[in-house]
C-alpha cells in the first residue's frame, strides 16, 4: 500500500525549479506568485545572511498565482537550517504556514530545559512537544547523540 501512494506522489502533475543562493521573491515572482513579496522576504530574513543557500520552488501551474511551496537550505556545515513553507494569497490576505528543522548535539530533554523560550506542553511517541508565548510549536526528537528540533509556525499579512 506505501508503495502505491508514493508512486501516485511521484506522478503528480507539478513543477519545481530550484538554484544555489537564489532569490526566493524572485523565483515566485517567475511562476506567477506576486503578490506576497514582504512575507516572502521576512519568512527568510535570516537565510539572506547565510554563507550558503538553495531554494527550491514547488507549485502546480494552474495554481502558481495563489499556491506555492519555497523549500530552502541554509547556513554552513554543522549548523545548517531547513526550511519548507507553503505560501497561499486569498481575501486581501497572504498566509504562510512554515516548517524549519534544524539538529544539535545533545539530549532533547536537556536542550528543552536549557531554552527559556519554549515551554514543555506535552511527551507523545517519543516527541517532547512545547510552544513559545507566539503560539510557535516546537518539537524534539531524539536520534543517538542528536536532537532534531522542528518549528511549526503559521504567519499572514495584508496584501
Amino acid at each position: 500500500m506505501n508503495k502505491l501512494i508514493i508512486s501516485s506522489v511521484l506522478l503528480a502533475s507539478f513543477s519545481t525549479h530550484a538554484g544555489v543562493d537564489a532569490d526566493a521573491v524572485k523565483m515566485a515572482n517567475n511562476v506567477g506568485f506576486t503578490k506576497c513579496n514582504t512575507l516572502i522576504k521576512s519568512t527568510f530574513d535570516n537565510a539572506n545572511s547565510a554563507k550558503e543557500r538553495r531554494v527550491n520552488i514547488r507549485y502546480f501551474p494552474e495554481k502558481s498565482k495563489d499556491d506555492i511551496d519555497i523549500d530552502m537550505t541554509y547556513g554552513s556545515t554543522g549548523d545548517t537550517v531547513i526550511q519548507s513553507v507553503r505560501f497561499s494569497q486569498s481575501g486581501g490576505y497572504c498566509y504562510a504556514s512554515s516548517t524549519a528543522i534544524i539538529t544539535q548535539e545533545g539530549n532533547c530533554a536537556g536542550i528543552l530545559n536549557q531554552d527559556n523560550n519554549f515551554k514543555y506542553v506535552a511527551d507523545s511517541a517519543g516527541v517532547l512537544w512545547s510552544k513559545n508565548k507566539g503560539g510557535v510549536l516546537k518539537m524534539y526528537t531524539q536520534t543517538g547523540n542528536y536532537c532534531t528540533q522542528i518549528f511549526l509556525l503559521d504567519n499572514k499579512a495584508k496584501i
